[in-house]
């Protein structure tokens, strides 16, 4: 089992659990039999009760999906604002994360169960990434500036997704590499389409689309850019869902605000039948594999709760009876099984239970509300903040000690430029090592105020150096370079191990990188230099200018305002002009 952060209260809690050696007490409720649950349940993060302070609440989606075998769930986990995807054995053991801080969710299995593919919102863009089932081998398959969420495979091992462009959805396919990408259809201002489902047989993709005001649902067979539509009434017509021998599909249909009713209808949009009525409007159907009765969620009795009713409407069996709320309803590809969602006191559980609605197991959590300050203390930009902090205060300490043994401006800037390069790449692969990412909008802050840290630096250990700001220039130029190279090294390390290495864009990001340094290290350099160390850094003196000279006090050496004595070594920062004993202005 992966160790997911926790606080000590949790920890405990599981370890009490397993000492006492209780899981689910056996017993009948509501008619059901719930039998005694195989692994000790295992949280993805820790929830509290809403009235035990300040929480955090989020959203009541998520997504879950059975593995073809229908031996594993693969689900997203909400936390943080922060969603990530786990797997976990249908009988809720070995519970891993697969995925870190990458607000993933939509996974899907390949049709040979062996990889993953998911949603992942990255650089403030989302896309469509790869993995192994065990989370190894994640690759990014599609690239900014498009928004592309994911679909379906086909059934011989494509990708089919949905690549939105300024609000207007196209279907497209790939290989399972993210080769090969190509507009699957073509549908010219027909506007946003929901709910996409590709047919059994891999040829048809039926979706809902609202035109005129009314929504409607359509088919179009792969490679066709005219839909066909299949319902034509007043009222709004959505959730379409084709049943596993592509004969039928089923809708919901809104017949007032907040009701629906549940239909059924050919492939082809004929024989229309309404199955059954008073079901919610955004009611989610799942067929059963043999195509012969249909699993959906209804408030029809006062709570939301799981029914299974056949194709003909003769038989309607409610399969859960909780106080919480049962919704969402998934078969497993053996039909043996059925998985779904229960919301209770702003937490959400994800379940599994029989197909007849018996030998429930809680699986996993999939978000709840979390204390506000849990949740601040985990967040990447406390994570991002403390290493900041950490490294540059070792950066400070270590030129504090060293400053004696440099002279020279360029040596400055070089050894600036190195302890901070050493300095960020620690922290980018400490933040990997954490599950973060070093592309994570916390990320963008961290570099923005590391930039400055190298002119922090040189301006304080070169203080008995540095003469100008032509030579604070020179030292910052030294140190961005060398800064710079360590960043676009260390970025191109985790892009070679990710497998999105691009040479123009890694020249990119060294071009980029390195003005933003430069620019802001010596505004930095400069203010520390006035504000902290209390001496101006003065620009460098011209031909024909008159410099402020001083004598020095103990040796009567003429020196410059910003020097040491060159002689005996007195400190003359303190020396202020206009001293008749010591100053003296030379005229040309």
């Amino acid at each position: 089992m992966e160790i997911h952060p926790s606080n000590t209260c949790n920890a405990l809690l599981i370890g009490l659990l397993l000492i006492s050696g209780l899981s689910l007490i056996p017993g009948v409720t509501g008619g059901k039999i719930f039998v005694a649950q195989v692994c000790t349940f295992q949280r993805t993060f820790h929830v509290q009760s809403p009235n035990s302070g300040i929480t955090f609440s989020y959203g009541t989606y998520a997504d879950f999906v059975w593995s073809p075998a229908s031996e594993k769930v693969a689900f997203a986990s909400y936390f943080c604002g922060i969603s990530d995807i786990y797997v976990i054995d249908a009988d809720g053991c070995n519970l891993k994360r697969l995925t870190h801080n990458d607000r993933a969710d939509s996974p899907v299995w390949s049709p040979d169960g062996k990889i993953i593919a998911f949603d992942a919102v990255k650089n403030q863009n989302e896309d469509i990434f790869v993995m192994d089932t065990d989370g190894g081998n994640k690759k990014r398959l599609t690239k900014p500036p498009d928004g592309d969420s994911m679909v379906t495979w086909s059934p011989d091992g494509k990708i089919i997704f949905l690549r939105t462009k300024e609000y207007v959805s196209h279907f497209y396919t790939m290989d399972a590499d993210g080769s090969n990408q190509k507009q699957l259809l073509n549908i010219p201002g027909w506007g946003r389409c929901y709910d996409p489902v590709l047919s059994p047989d891999g040829k048809k993709v039926v979706f809902s689309l609202k035109r005129s005001g009314n929504e409607d649902i359509y088919v179009i067979e792969i490679g066709e850019s005219t839909p066909q539509r299949l319902t034509d009434d007043h009222l709004n017509d959505f959730h379409p869902v084709w049943s596993p021998d592509g004969e039928m599909i089923a809708f919901g249909r809104g017949v007032s605000f907040g009701t629906s009713e549940m239909y059924t209808m050919n492939a082809d949009g004929s024989s229309p039948r309404k199955l059954i009525d008073d079901v919610p409007w955004n009611v989610h159907l799942a067929w059963a594999p043999d195509s012969t009765s249909i699993a959906f969620d209804s408030e029809r009795d006062g709570n939301y709760e799981i029914y299974v009713i056949t194709i003909d409407g003769k038989t309607l069996e409610r399969l859960t009876e909780d106080a919480a709320k049962d919704q969402h309803p998934v078969w497993s590809p053996d039909g043996t099984k059925i998985l779904y969602k229960s919301e209770e006191d702003g937490i959400v559980t994800l379940f599994v239970m029989d197909a007849g609605g018996n030998g429930k197991i809680t699986l996993a959590t999939l978000y709840g509300d979390g204390p506000l300050w849990y949740c601040f203390v985990t967040s990447q930009l406390v994570i991002w903040l403390f290493s900041v902090v950490v490294i540059g205060a070792l950066a400070f300490f270590s030129f504090m000690y060293t400053r004696a043994h440099m002279h020279e401006k360029i040596k400055i800037g070089l050894r600036a430029g190195v302890l901070c390069g050493i300095g960020i790449s620690v922290v980018m692969v400490a933040a990997e090592a954490m599950g973060s990412s070093i592309y994570s909008e916390p990320f963008q802050w961290i570099l923005l105020v590391s930039f400055g840290i190298p002119g922090v630096l040189i301006a304080y250990s070169g203080k008995n150096v540095i003469r100008g700001t032509d030579d604070l220039v020179i030292s910052v130029a030294a140190a961005g370079f060398v800064f710079s190279l360590f960043f676009v090294c260390a970025t191109t390390f985790f892009n070679i191990h990710s497998g999105e290495f691009d040479i123009l864009e890694t020249i990119g990001i060294f071009v980029v990188f390195f003005f933003p340094v430069f620019l802001l290290s010596v505004g930095y350099g400069g203010l520390f230099a006035q504000h902290i160390l209390k001496r101006p850094i003065p620009k460098k003196i011209l031909p024909g200018q008159s410099p402020v000279l001083l004598y020095c006090p103990h040796c009567g050496t003429k020196v410059e305002t910003w020097d040491i004595c060159p002689h005996c070594g007195s400190n003359l920062k303190n020396l202020k002009k206009g001293t008749q004993s010591t100053n003296k202005r030379l005229r040309h």
